[in-house]
């Protein structure tokens, strides 16, 4: 008969050795939960880039409800500098459109809002206010999720729009100033959709697109 202590011990040792093997088979596992996928690495810019189409969407409807009130009121000048946005702001969706599906994903169409439409210095005030949001917070906002995710590629399209939407405001703030008293020539880049009252450049002070590529409005 065995001496119990001895069987004891052995049968203890095989329990502490069972031990190991589960915690060493444990612990990887635990250690690869917490790593994310490289496909996980951009999901939340992946995200704001499907809120931002949306947002560019949103504006260009926005500007083609608002383009008939200007002509009716005889602001020309307004009418295409609406025009003008609508492009542009077509243009940044487009941009959206192309990176999300290079993340396979495809965009959602965004539910449009109801836009009341005033009168032409009423929407002049609704359009700034629009895009000052847009200039100081969505995408600065939407550049700084990029870089701490180390996403590149959105960062630099961020980056780009922005300076564009700098621009938009620029536009909409002087002809508010102007009482909407403004010229009608704008001439929008194909790249970025930054706009122009003159076609006397070389080229897109922001993606560099030849000026002989530009759209008339």
């Amino acid at each position: 008969m065995k001496n119990p202590s001895e069987l004891f011990s052995r049968t203890s040792g095989r329990r502490i050795a069972a031990c190991f093997w589960i915690l060493a088979m444990i612990v990887p596992q635990g250690c690869q939960k917490a790593e994310k996928p490289p496909e996980e690495a951009v999901l939340v810019s992946v995200e704001n880039l499907q809120t931002a189409y949306g947002v560019s969407l949103k504006r260009r409807r926005m500007y083609d409800l608002f383009v008939p009130k200007a002509e009716k009121e005889k602001f020309r000048g307004v009418a295409a500098l609406y025009r003008a946005l609508s492009r542009s702001e077509g243009i940044h969706a487009t941009l959206h459109d192309s990176l999300l599906r290079r993340n396979n994903v495809t965009p959602q169409e965004p539910r449009y809002d109801s836009v009341v439409v005033g009168t032409t210095m009423q929407t002049l005030k609704m359009a700034l206010s629009s895009e000052e949001l847009e200039q100081t917070s969505m995408y600065p906002n939407l550049f700084r999720t990029a870089m701490a995710e180390n996403y590149t590629e959105g960062a630099d399209q961020f980056t780009m729009i922005q300076a564009v939407e700098d621009r938009h405001v620029e536009l909409l703030r002087d002809a508010q100033d102007k009482a909407g008293r403004i010229g009608s020539a704008y001439f929008v880049c194909p790249g970025c959709g930054f706009i122009m009252t003159s076609a006397k450049t070389e080229e897109c002070p922001v993606c560099k697109t030849p000026a002989t590529a530009f759209t008339k409005i």
